[in-house]
């Protein structure tokens, strides 16, 4: 038979805490999959400042309410800023870390003008190509 909660209670002994801006949180030992659904659509032509809400949010949602407080107050100080870089660090891994699923940064996707080799230098043919037949 196969328990799955055995893993259910190995992730909730595991060590949960982390440390941002000189504080050390702890997040949740879990969260429902609805939580990543706005996170997961995000791309990278999105409006900044949603997609900067919708990390924030997430970040949230993985920590212990106990901790939310002192996080926002680190996530909104001035003197050293925590920057988009360290929340998208911190999302990436909070989610591995609670889903034992690796994370993928978001990139652009190309606009299919890259180049592919030499130019050739044949005028175009007007003659149309013959099929090959495999």
């Amino acid at each position: 038979m196969e328990d799955f909660d055995t893993a259910r209670d190995e992730r909730l002994g595991a060590d949960r805490r982390f440390k941002i801006g000189g504080e050390v949180f702890e997040r949740r030992p879990g969260v429902k999959p609805e939580v990543m659904f706005d996170y997961e659509d995000l791309t990278p032509e999105d409006d900044a400042s949603a997609s900067h809400k919708v990390v924030v949010d997430l970040i949230f949602a993985f920590v212990e309410p106990k901790d939310h407080e002192r996080l926002r107050a680190v996530i909104d100080q001035d003197e050293h800023p925590v920057t988009i870089a360290d929340l998208n660090a911190l999302v990436r891994w909070l989610i591995r870390s609670t889903s034992q699923r690796p994370t993928l940064a978001l990139s652009s996707s190309p606009d299919g003008r890259a180049e592919t080799g030499t130019t050739s230098t044949e005028p175009p043919s007007t003659e149309p190509a013959e099929a090959s037949v495999a």
